[in-house]
């Protein structure tokens, strides 16, 4: 039988409303690997803020790629680093600069923790989903490295010209939403897609022999580069037109049965 590769996002896809992988979407999963399919996870969350999730894939005997960081870091099976991305500390320093200007709460990326200047509302509420180890303090300014950086405000107009502002001024990197109240930046082109394209060849896989699902903008490279692109039912309308598969379940209801039943069921 031929090998494809199923490369989810994590929240907003595979989390249920209570950040867990419910135990029917473990099943899927588990029915998925057990007749010889990869099943990645692709997510924006560092390695350190996946884990709980890795664990309970590697419960059920799921240990496979890992993508993070929205595509910026990739590690093998057995701990290999295959792709570490991040920017400089010339961006950096620019991005700290616009976050006082702007006053728009900056979060920085490294080795496994969230580095801000202070532990405001925003980030309290972002760190109850992602359960990153933060460092509060002038650390950040001391960072010469950042996997991605992440603007977290209030969504609204102000914010959305605040992102075409941020595209313009880093050509060399990539500007998204990965939420309404999140803009994320990473370098250009190592998105998911281009981490779904090199695990593809690393694996010898057909890139036509992908199946990848997700729910929001960040998600958009690699519902573009695989295959089969499928959006979750709640996902956003910009992913939605880019699928070549809605799904009728949202990421409450367990949405792997829906992908397993609808392409992989013999």
């Amino acid at each position: 039988m031929k090998s494809n590769i199923i490369i989810s996002d994590l929240d907003g896809t595979l989390l249920d409303e209570n950040r867990k992988i419910s135990q029917a979407n473990l099943e899927a999963i588990q029915k998925i690997v057990s007749e010889g399919h990869h099943f990645i996870i692709a997510t924006g969350r560092s390695r350190a803020a996946s884990e709980e999730h890795i664990k309970s894939l590697a419960d059920i005997g799921v240990d496979d790629y890992k993508v993070t960081y929205n595509g910026a870091y990739i590690e093998s099976p057995s701990g290999e680093v295959l792709s570490d991305f991040s920017l400089n500390k010339d961006e950096i320093d620019k991005l700290i600069s616009i976050a006082e200007d702007s006053g728009y709460t900056l979060q920085l990326y490294w080795d496994g923790s969230l580095y801000v200047k202070e532990l405001n509302d925003y980030v309290r509420a972002y760190l109850e989903n992602s359960k990153s180890p933060c460092i509060e303090g002038s650390a950040y300014k001391e960072l010469e490295h950042s996997h991605k950086a992440l603007f977290n405000s209030s969504p609204d107009s102000k914010f959305d010209e605040f992102e075409k502002y941020l595209d313009k001024s880093f050509p060399t990197l990539s500007v998204f939403r990965s939420a309404p109240e999140y803009i994320e930046l990473i370098r250009k082109g190592k998105d998911k897609g281009n981490a779904l394209s090199l695990i593809a060849e690393y694996l010898g896989i057909d890139i036509a022999d992908c199946v990848a699902i997700g729910d929001s903008f960040n998600d958009i490279s690699m519902i573009e580069s695989a295959g089969i692109g499928i959006a979750v039912a709640n996902a956003c309308d910009e992913l939605k037109n880019k699928a070549s598969y809605i799904c009728e379940r949202t990421h409450r209801d367990s949405v792997m049965i829906e992908l397993y039943d609808k392409f992989l069921s013999k």
